[in-house]
């Protein structure tokens, strides 16, 4: 009996039973367990955090908004007291989540990050609509913020609820196209929805 031989009859080669074993400890580690989606949103969010959701586009977010409180807002006011108030308030409430939504994809995309979330274990299409829902909230108190500020300059000839169903409609009307669009033709087809609003 050569060496060979002698160490192959050594080796206890494990049963069927306990490979069964390893295996679905494996899995059971290694796979997150599929639920409902407010689940797999929930648990996300309490595994990434807000912090790591939008990690390195911070800037991005304060750009989206410093440039909506300089520019777009003062112009929407100034348009509206020349102009009927309802298509400015149209057009400019989806602005921050488009704003925030394009130099967040384009940060990610020029430092490389887009490669980096998706080798997550967490899947990229949760991490995109949480952060797409974070920037929705963001959004609508934005747009609330916009209607008060239009309702005093109207000197509240409009309806307040009014101006609230206006902007909403917008805001939802925005996101509904852009998941539309990521749905139909991927991400980047996404970035045509704000040149096409």
């Amino acid at each position: 009996m050569n060496d060979l031989e002698m160490f192959q009859m050594e080796v206890l080669m494990p049963s069927e039973e306990e490979k069964n074993r390893a295996v679905a400890m494996i899995l059971d580690t290694a796979l997150i367990q599929k639920g409902g989606i407010w689940q797999e949103l929930c648990r996300t969010m309490n595994a990434v955090g807000l912090r790591m959701l939008f990690f390195g586009a911070g800037d991005c977010i304060f750009l989206a908004g410093l440039v909506l409180c300089v520019c777009l807002f003062p112009a929407a006011a100034v348009l509206a007291n020349m102009v009927r108030i309802a298509p400015c308030l149209f057009l400019v409430s989806p602005a921050f989540y488009a704003l925030a939504q394009l130099l967040t994809m384009w940060k990610d995309y020029q430092t490389r990050m887009l490669g980096w979330k998706q080798t997550w274990r967490i899947s990229f299409r949760v991490v995109m609509a949480l952060q797409m829902l974070v920037l929705g909230v963001v959004s609508v108190v934005g747009s609330v913020l916009v209607c008060v500020v239009l309702w005093s300059l109207s000197r509240q000839a409009v309806s307040f609820v009014w101006l609230l169903a206006v902007a909403f409609s917008a805001l939802f009307l925005y996101g509904g196209s852009s998941l539309l669009c990521q749905r139909l033709w991927g991400v980047r087809a996404a970035l045509s929805v704000p040149f096409v609003w």
